[in-house]
């Protein structure tokens, strides 16, 4: 674990981009002058969100779209950099790791302008491309336990790749579809029935939800697309999502989203070989019933155990992992990723995840403290 004179902090999941709460940059400000001596300052990755692509030629790969992302995201948070600057120059030390969704911090030349927006040169601040380990203490964000976000071969190998097939499904979702989206909430939708999620996106973008719809389902097209390439060049893994096209359509439901269009589409059909001319394509109205009614009931099922554990499947491979990493001599492992706070105890050590910096919880913004031997989570008020 850390040495005994030296605190760690641990913070990630900060999600800053352009349209970020410019709060989430101040109260990282506000912890960092909160504390009576800097010590190690480690950003578990996700610190940006540098998949916020909407409008960028190819969803934006590249050294140089990186740099001007990474800048203009510098820009639009002076507090962050005055509080990561004033740690530094306090004499404390910041160690940063990637997220799935700031990657391409592994790239030496974002690593570059984040030492010259800092103010250093020297080790005071340094990079890892996986994870930090020093007596014990083990710390990665969490992301290549995730299938729907696994880099392969590693995170820095597929950001030096320069090309989409090389990111995972969590990045492309984010670039083809959710950064094109004004207002994202994430409410877990993959939890309803197909009904329910279709009369929230009516009520939700009325007469726009036909547009939404069809952004969807290009998106979900686009990035089997980039699965199949990423099978041909070898930019996946087995049992990540992006091994294969099919994993991909079934993953982002696009079946259950079929189903709320078989049923309109039958009914109208059969309406049509009631009180359209013949000339127009019509079935038979009690073919058309007797098609309609299995996807009219198939709306109003629940996804299966099975797709539910899909939204989990980042909880479960990031518990995993710790347990591996502590039985291979690890005292204490941290992750993050998950968005949710978690501890496990086990007769090896512990797992502590302290959840997402850019959520407030009931107790304020959580974060990590390692102090000597003791271990938890802490709330920013």
């Amino acid at each position: 674990m850390s040495a005994d004179h030296e605190e760690v902090l641990v913070v990630g999941d900060l999600h800053l981009h352009r349209g970020a709460d410019p709060a989430v940059a101040r109260d990282l400000a506000r912890l960092l002058r909160q504390q009576e001596r800097p010590g190690r300052l480690v950003l578990n990755g996700d610190v940006f969100d540098l998949d916020r692509v909407a409008g960028e030629p190819g969803a934006g790969v590249g050294a140089e779209l990186a740099v001007a992302r990474v800048a203009c995201i510098l820009e639009c948070f002076p507090g962050l950099v005055d509080g990561l600057s004033g740690w530094l120059a306090g004499g404390g030390r910041i160690v940063w790791l990637p997220g799935n969704h700031d990657a391409e911090v592994c790239r030496p030349e974002v690593r570059e302008l984040l030492r010259e927006w800092l103010g250093t040169a020297g080790d005071e601040l340094c990079f890892e491309s996986e994870a930090f380990r020093e007596r014990g203490l083990h710390v990665e964000h969490g992301h290549q336990r995730d299938p729907d976000n696994r880099f392969h071969p590693d995170t820095a190998s597929a950001v030096a790749a320069d090309r989409l097939s090389a990111l995972p499904l969590g990045c492309l979702v984010t670039r083809l579809l959710l950064g094109r989206i004004p207002a994202f909430e994430n409410r877990g939708d993959n939890h309803q029935t197909p009904g329910r999620v279709l009369a929230r996106v009516l009520r939700d973008h009325r007469l726009g939800a036909l547009k939404m719809i069809a952004l969807y389902f290009a998106a979900g097209v686009k990035i089997a697309v980039q699965a199949s390439r990423a099978r041909r060049r070898g930019d996946t893994a087995s049992g990540s999502t992006m091994a294969s096209p099919a994993a991909v359509l079934r993953r982002m439901y696009l079946d259950r989203m079929v189903l709320a269009f078989l049923l309109p589409l039958f009914l109208v059909l059969g309406l049509a070989g009631v009180l359209a001319p013949a000339s127009l394509p019509s079935i038979d109205p009690g073919a058309a019933l007797a098609a309609g009614l299995p996807c009219a009931g198939l709306l109003l099922v629940r996804p299966r155990r099975r797709r539910e554990q899909f939204s989990h499947r980042d909880q479960l491979g990031c518990r995993g992992a710790a347990r591996e990493l502590l039985e291979a001599g690890a005292s204490l492992v941290i992750m993050g990723h998950t968005h949710g706070t978690e501890r496990l105890e086990t007769g090896r050590g512990v797992y502590l995840n302290p959840g997402a910096f850019d959520r407030v919880e009931p107790g304020g913004r959580p974060y990590a403290r390692v102090s000597g031997r003791a271990a938890g989570v802490e709330f920013l008020r």
